[in-house]
């Protein structure tokens, strides 16, 4: 704020207070926050340079001269400038390292009283203009309005890597030619007529920040038809012969059928030219097709470029190789190639179709037989000869592949079948609790220990009375699972190894110990008729039926160690599998 400026404010606030009456109270001054504005450089202003001269000015109500001034630059990281402005409040200065890019300039002023006012604007600082080159047309050649006059350019950055821009093309007679974009190598081309007449021909390319670069050419473009011209230079043209080899022909050199071009766009085709594999069809422009240069199969291939079936599609050179006997890649070697068009077990079938070409009985089509081989390379050996899904088939010797509880892997149920192939109804089982006993004195199958325990107490048993006697329990299943299996013979021992300084104590009381604690018993349950018989400590004791018990009785002095062996023994004619019985046990 200018002196003046704070001057009026003062006598402002003075009127106020004086129409209230207030003439004997204290005027504040108001102190108002500064002002910044920027004088230059013009929001969205775009310089081809990093130089810009900046210019702003300042006001408050502080001495002007003594307001912090400092100017910033989104794209810079440090101050663009730190000072003071004059007495006027103006400030400039010059700034000559500026990054190529879009600007946000700040001003920002500061007074004594620590208030700020900040002003931007943006700008963009580009580099120098695009570079521009017109390749074609060029001002040499002569060009014609019954032609198309081909554009070709080229678009490089500033520091010559190619790229895309927007470009345009434009004719001073013709105007605009073409609007948009060179590709990524910075190229445009495209082809166009002109009219008569002399063309200055400019191409201009604008960078990202709106920078433009030209480049022009002047050519000239004669009024003649198009087919007086000799475009390919072999010296003829659709309408006749260009005898003074001038690029065109005139009206004294115009000629009939059979002396003109047929293709002005090629050289290899003329009147007289002769037929060769470049492509085109008819070289000499005879009207008469060479089928060498012809693409029958339309597979992109002419027999002149070696396709070596013009008739199929799927051969041409290259073309990579299937399994269909056929020269695919006309390589010369249809049945020997790298995929392995061979027949090494000689059935007839490809090695690249066959599964296995090393099995002749093993080929795509062939039945499947029960013989542990892939036949019809389905990648399954055997199927079809497992339909019970038992994971055995009848070749794997599952005897009956219509029930998946009969295969070689099955356990021999008590049944009337043959569950596990092997030839055998209920073949020999042995029983969990027994041996196979060759006969009635055989060791048979030594029980664990079932002696009877003498502990602290008093009940039935008791001797004396802190002594109690307890039984020793036991039993086991057994089972006779063949008609030759004719004995099952169980052997144990007993005996009160245990508080042997008790028993003599009660031996030498001469007490008695009670009948019925040592009595014991052997009893079972079978489901036929089996004959039991015991051999306890040289006593016999023996019992026939389903079911039944054999009783002994034992004095006190053999409990102290007694030997068992038990005989059981089918007692019925075979009529089934698995004879099956429970002994049970009850050793005093």
């Amino acid at each position: 704020m200018t002196s003046a400026r704070y001057s009026w404010c003062l006598i402002l606030v003075a009127l106020l207070a004086s129409s209230f009456g207030c003439n004997n109270q204290t005027v504040a001054a108001f102190d108002l926050p500064p002002q910044a504005s920027i004088i230059a450089p013009l929001d969205e202003e775009v310089f081809q340079t990093a130089s810009v001269q900046f210019a702003g000015s300042v006001d408050d109500n502080d001495p002007l001269e003594t307001l912090a001034i400092e100017w910033r630059s989104s794209q810079h990281e440090e101050p663009l400038f730190t000072g003071f402005a004059d007495t006027s409040g103006y400030v400039e200065f010059s700034a000559s390292n500026l990054v190529t890019g879009a600007h946000t300039i700040e001003l920002r002023v500061t007074d004594s009283a620590g208030q700020t006012d900040v002003a931007t604007v943006d700008i963009i600082v580009a580099t120098d203009p695009p570079q521009v080159f017109i390749n074609a047309p060029q001002s040499s050649f002569q060009y014609y309005t019954g032609a198309a006059v081909a554009f070709s350019g080229l678009t490089l950055d500033t520091d010559g890597v190619a790229g895309p821009h927007v470009v345009d093309w434009s004719s001073d007679l013709d105007g605009v030619l073409f609007t948009g974009s060179s590709d990524a190598t910075g190229t445009t081309a495209f082809d166009m007529l002109l009219s008569e007449g002399s063309h200055l021909i400019m191409l201009r390319a604008i960078d990202d920040f709106g920078v433009a670069g030209s480049a022009t050419v002047t050519i000239n473009v004669d009024n003649i038809p198009l087919g007086q011209l000799d475009q390919d230079s072999d010296g003829f043209c659709p309408d006749g012969i260009d005898a003074d080899g001038n690029g065109r022909c005139e009206d004294a050199e115009l000629t009939g059928a059979g002396s003109q071009d047929c293709n002005d766009q090629a050289a290899t085709v003329c009147p007289g030219c002769q037929e060769i594999c470049d492509g085109f069809d008819d070289n000499n422009c005879d009207g008469v097709v060479d089928p060498d240069d012809q693409d029958l199969d339309a597979d992109g291939w002419t027999p002149c470029q070696g396709d070596c079936d013009d008739g199929a599609p799927w051969n041409y050179p290259n073309n990579p190789e299937i399994c269909d006997g056929l020269d695919n890649d006309c390589s010369g070697s249809p049945n020997f190639d790298a995929l392995g068009e061979t027949d090494n077990d000689g059935d007839n079938v490809r090695s690249c179709n066959d599964c296995d070409d090393n099995e002749p009985l093993s080929f795509p089509g062939n039945p499947e037989v029960c013989d542990g081989i892939d036949n019809d390379c389905d990648l399954v050996v055997d199927d079809g000869f497992d339909q019970d899904s038992d994971g055995y088939t009848t070749c794997e010797g599952d005897c009956n592949d219509l029930n998946n509880a009969v295969n070689p892997g099955a356990f021999d149920a008590c049944n009337t079948i043959d569950d596990n192939c092997d030839g055998f109804i209920n073949e020999p089982q042995a029983g969990p609790f027994e041996m196979w006993e060759t006969g009635p004195n055989s060791p048979g199958y030594s029980l664990n220990n079932t002696s009877p325990q003498l502990a602290f107490g008093s009940g039935q048993c008791s001797i004396g009375n802190l002594f109690v006697l307890q039984p020793g329990q036991g039993s086991v299943a057994g089972v006779f699972s063949d008609p030759t299996d004719q004995w099952d013979i169980y052997t144990f021992d007993t005996g009160l190894t245990s508080n042997i300084a008790a028993w003599l104590a009660f031996l030498a009381g001469g007490s008695g110990l009670p009948s019925s604690c040592q009595a014991g018993s052997i009893s079972w349950t079978s489901a036929l008729p089996v004959t039991v018989f015991a051999d306890i400590d040289g006593t016999t004791y023996s019992g026939t039926g389903t079911s039944g018990t054999l009783p002994f009785s034992l004095n006190i002095i053999q409990l102290f160690n007694i030997d068992y062996k038990i005989t059981v023994s089918p007692a019925a004619t075979w009529v089934d599998c698995n004879y099956t019985y429970t002994l049970n046990f009850v050793i005093p």
